[in-house]
């Protein structure tokens, strides 16, 4: 089944694709660019060439890159630009004009009375604006600012008259009248008619007398005003359809020569009036077939050659081949007619046929009919191509030669359409050539074919096609491209630099760089251009030594992939990042983009060819690109840029849509911005600006693509504003009128406040020399009494110097004596501490030894002693560390512990983290809470008997003591209190001395007492803490 299925292939006919080389490219606007759809019905250009678009309520205006909105109560009937470049709109019977000195429209005063309701509006070469009206004819008066009605007695207009029912040649105006078409020459007052029943929604004015008049059901008419007659026009007789006789005619715009471009419902067309003869015109978008092209209407030529069309929703920008770049894609879906976009390697024969490697086997472009015929792979086949991707294609006169990247050469016979085999040196040929990978290949002058291969270079020998490895010292660094100069000599690309051979393929010399992709010769027969992954590099020979330059910026790293030079010497380049055009000398660079009608910004490697008509092609991964390379300017087409509005303070805007001849702002408002606008449809997002504001600097400043220019705090004075626009940098587009402004100087800086200022001036020199002379007068007679005064004075300010000193001393004097109470005072707690303390441990001491026990007494009066040392020592001192403090509590409840027997267990310890000698407190502070924890806490409790001492601190980093004890409470002590027991005053002398020393020294220690409780709510115990600063 497999075999049969493959021989069936072979012999299945290869269909061709109807894929004409079309003259006409299109860019399409609608929605995506902010244009508001469904209801678009008329376009037009202003002088400044801004796009105008009639949409329903709404007039908008288009630069290319923003959409400016002008709203209307009404919706519009018809809107124009006159030839002083200010725009007028009807709607309904309101006739509207915009502003020269503000944002937005006006309305013209216009006199309905008597039925005089405007139907159209329209103005004719060297014609002022001219007014149709229900009853009649009005122009415009521009010294009077009005309408005045014309002599004369055009047909009265149905009032249903539109745009698209309306039209203009000359000074004819054509329109639907009561008794069928007018026309009507407003110059020599003459009408004509011809008869029409129902509706008519589109008219095209070719001549003064010709009108191509359509209805609704899309059937055209020729209305011949001068022989009276009414032709239809029907596609069949004119050879352009073959179903019914609907034209649908909808668009006409003048060529010259009497040939006229037409929009209609069966396609574009251009119209030869002298030879009544109509040619299809096909127009591409994105390389398809423009989807919207039978519902194009309005056509209009710009003054730069591009036609624009229009339907209810988008807005088609259209420009012929001559100076444009045009489009090939594949657009049919499916096999067999279906070819890939994807296009490498690209060779002519000598019928006018091009022949294009690329995925999925290779195809046939002929250029005398437009077709496109695929020659697919087939998988598995031995008698034709079986591999799917072609990079190498040439034609020796006889056979196109396919290179594919495996399997192996081919040699096709176009006119039998047949493949063969070249004849293999060897086997060891064989094997390696059909498992190579070729990039390229080229048919050099002798006939030979140079095959450029992953493994190695190839030789097939011209007449006899046997085919052999080329040899040469690095002849396996996988070739990619062929070339050969007009000497002969070969030079070949690789993955590590050129390789130069003569015509015997001998290794003439090697030249070292990156990856090649592409080779052409240079400027003189010594030098060769090359393409490389890294960018565009001279290879120039030289008997003292080769050279290799690198050529600058903007190719610098980037990956340049195919060359082509025209007849004018210019340098096309195809790379990994778009489309290049570069003058002779390499130094000035234009860039193509998406908006030029690229296929893509990559280009594949040696795609490139000029074909015998002259006709460029460049091949990518998205199609092919074709034109005519001496037609495409290197210069950009000019801009008309203008600055359109300023903004001052960041707050109000004044727009301006017609030359300004000054303005001034305050010197408070001396901050504008200024809004520079250049039309440009192709790609906006290219175009740069630049600006020169002479008055401050007559230096040009570059501010990119941003059309903003921002002048803060300007000086009072004159400026002059020059703005200029360019696409590539290179030719910079100027405004042709510059803007004047002044920014007025603060009234202080003003001739008028300076005189002011200088007679003010000499009127008070004048008063002050006379009051002067009054005063010195007065001075002598009064200089006695004012030395008498100053020295009674002096004497006085001495006495209070004296007062105040006395004062001072007598207040440093209380504060020293407040001090000194104040550590009297700490001192006294400290010394009531001592004494109380002593007298408890000598009664102990005594009790040890009337007991009969001597070793403990010993024992206990070694540690007193001890301890006493340390309380004698700090008593003086107003703090010691928290280390020798806690050394005196130790000492301390060992002597308690000894004395009481050991009844008790206690516990003192700081945290882990605590510095011992960083942290300062009172000395014998916190001794006294201790003893009263034993003797009031610990003491009256019957069983276990606790302790607790610890000391952390806060998160506040704070130093802070716990004391706690399981003794009776607070509550139970004061019961043994009053039975006469000792309650100690130790610890109120200690909270007195707290508060002490937050009075003295502004700190905030604390005391708290907490009784503890168990959990039947009985007391267990007490917790003090103390935090110290």
């Amino acid at each position: 089944v497999t075999r049969l299925f493959v021989i069936a292939l072979a012999f299945v006919p290869f269909f061709s694709a109807q894929a004409q080389l079309p003259q006409y490219h299109a860019q399409v606007f609608g929605a995506a660019q902010g244009i508001g759809s469904g209801g678009i019905s008329d376009i037009f250009k202003d002088r400044q060439q801004f796009l105008w678009i009639v949409n329903n309520n709404t007039l908008q205006r288009f630069d290319g890159r923003n959409v400016r909105t002008y709203p209307f109560e009404r919706p519009l009937k018809q809107a124009l630009c006159d030839r002083d470049n200010r725009i007028w709109a009807l709607t309904g019977w309101q006739i509207w004009r915009n502003h020269t000195d503000k944002e937005g429209f006006g309305e013209i005063a216009f006199d309905t009375t008597g039925g005089s309701y405007p139907v159209a509006l329209f103005q004719m070469p060297e014609q002022p604006i001219y007014l149709l009206t229900l009853k009649g004819l009005f122009a415009w008066q521009e010294k009077e600012g009005r309408f005045e009605r014309q002599p004369g007695s055009p047909p009265r207009p149905l009032s249903y008259t539109n745009l698209w029912r309306f039209g203009t040649c000359g000074t004819t105006i054509f329109y639907h009248g009561g008794n069928g078409i007018c026309a009507y020459d407003i110059v020599k007052n003459q009408a004509r008619s011809l008869p029409f029943k129902g509706e008519v929604p589109y008219f095209q004015a070719l001549t003064p007398d010709l009108l191509a008049v359509t209805n609704y059901n899309s059937q055209s008419f020729w209305y011949d005003f001068a022989r009276g007659t009414v032709t239809q026009i029907d596609p069949r007789r004119y050879g352009v359809s073959t179903q019914g006789g609907a034209f649908g005619i909808t668009g006409a715009a003048p060529l010259g020569n009497g040939r006229f471009l037409m929009t209609s419902r069966i396609g574009t067309f251009i119209y030869d009036l002298p030879n009544d003869r109509f040619s299809k015109e096909k127009i591409y978008a994105a390389g398809k077939p423009l989807d919207l092209e039978d519902l194009l209407m309005r056509v209009f030529i710009d003054e730069n050659g591009t036609a624009w069309a229009h339907n209810v929703n988008d807005i088609a920008a259209f420009s012929s081949l001559g100076n444009t770049v045009g489009l090939l894609r594949n657009y049919h879906p499916e096999p067999p007619k279906a070819w890939s976009n994807r296009t490498l390697g690209v060779a002519e024969d000598d019928k006018g046929n091009l022949w294009f490697g690329g995925a999925g086997g290779f195809k046939k472009l002929n250029l005398s009919t437009g077709i496109v015929t695929p020659y697919p792979a087939v998988d598995g086949a031995t008698d034709r191509l079986s591999h799917p991707s072609v990079r190498g294609m040439g034609y020796d006169g006889r056979y196109v030669i396919i290179g594919p990247t495996d399997k192996g050469v081919w040699l096709f016979d176009p006119k039998t359409e047949r493949y063969r085999r070249p004849v293999y040196a060897s086997d060891s040929v064989r094997r390696e050539s059909e498992r190579d990978f070729i990039d390229h290949l080229a048919v050099m002058r002798n006939g030979d074919i140079v095959v450029a291969g992953r493994f190695h270079p190839y030789r097939i020998e011209a007449g006899t096609y046997r085919m052999d490895f080329i040899s040469f010292p690095g002849d396996n660094r996988n070739m990619n491209v062929v070339f050969q100069d007009k000497k002969g000599r070969i030079w070949l690309g690789s993955h590590g630099g050129v390789f130069c051979l003569d015509e015997n393929y001998r290794l003439l010399s090697v030249h070292p760089m990156e990856v090649v992709f592409c080779l052409l010769e240079g400027e003189n027969e010594d030098e060769v251009l090359v393409g490389t992954t890294k960018g565009l590099r001279r290879v120039a020979l030289h008997p003292d030594g080769n050279r290799t330059y690198a050529v600058p910026a903007p190719l610098e790293g980037e990956g340049v992939t195919t060359l082509l030079r025209d007849s004018l010497r210019r340098l096309w380049l195809g790379s990994l990042s778009g489309l290049y055009l570069a003058n002779p000398d390499l130094t000035i660079f234009k860039k193509f983009d998406f908006a030029d009608n690229i296929q893509g910004l990559v280009f594949n490697g040696s795609s490139g060819l000029k074909a015998g008509n002259g006709m460029a092609f460049f091949g990518g991964i998205n199609g092919i690109n074709y034109f005519f390379p001496e037609k495409i300017a290197m210069d950009d087409r000019p801009l008309s840029v203008s600055v359109q509005s300023v903004r001052v303070n960041d707050r109000d805007s004044v727009a301006w849509w017609q030359p300004v001849a000054k303005f001034v702002v305050p010197f408070r408002q001396n901050t504008l911005n200024f809004e520079v606008v250049a039309p440009y449809f192709n790609n906006a997002g290219k175009v740069q600006y630049r600006y020169r504001l002479s008055g401050h600097s007559d230096d040009w400043v570059n501010i990119g693509v941003s059309n903003q220019i921002r002048l803060a705090d300007l000086p009072p004075g004159d400026y002059l504003l020059d703005v200029a626009a360019s696409i590539t940098g290179n030719v910079w587009h100027q405004a042709q009128n510059a803007l004047q402004f002044s920014v007025l100087p603060p009234f202080w800086q003003t001739w008028p406040f300076r005189l002011g200022v200088f007679a003010a001036l000499g009127s008070l020199v004048f008063g002050l020399i006379r009051f002067r002379e009054n005063r010195f007068r007065k001075q002598q007679q009064a200089q006695l009494e004012l030395e008498k005064l100053q020295n009674a004075n002096l004497l006085y300010q001495l006495k209070a110097a004296q007062a105040e000193e006395e004062k001072r001393r007598a207040l440093l004097e209380a504060v020293e004596n407040q001090r000194k109470a104040a550590e009297a005072k700490l001192q006294s707690m400290r010394l009531q501490m001592n004494p109380h303390f002593l007298f408890n441990a000598l009664n102990s001491i005594q009790q040890m030894t009337l007991s009969g026990n001597g070793d403990g007494a010993a024992m206990y009066l070694s540690k007193f002693s001890k301890l006493l040392r340390m309380v004698l020592t700090h008593s003086d001192h107003e703090q010691v560390s928290l280390r020798e403090e806690i050394a005196m509590l130790q000492l301390y409840l060992e002597l308690e512990s000894l004395r009481f027997d050991d009844t008790f267990e206690y516990s003192l310890r700081s945290c882990c983290d605590l510095d011992e000698d960083e942290y300062k407190v009172p000395p014998l502070l916190i001794q006294p809470f201790v003893e009263n924890a034993i003797w009031h806490g610990l003491m009256h409790k019957e069983g276990s008997r606790s302790l607790k001492i610890y000391f952390d601190t806060t998160p506040g980093d704070r130093l802070r003591c716990t004391i706690e004890d399981n003794g009776i409470g607070r509550a139970a002590a004061q019961n043994f209190s009053r039975n006469g027991a000792h309650t100690g005053t130790a610890v109120r002398v200690g909270s007195e001395r707290i508060e002490t020393l937050n009075q003295q020294y502004g700190q905030n220690n604390t005391i708290e007492i907490i009784d503890l409780q168990d959990e039947n709510g009985m007391p267990a115990g007490t917790r003090v803490l103390i935090e110290f600063d």
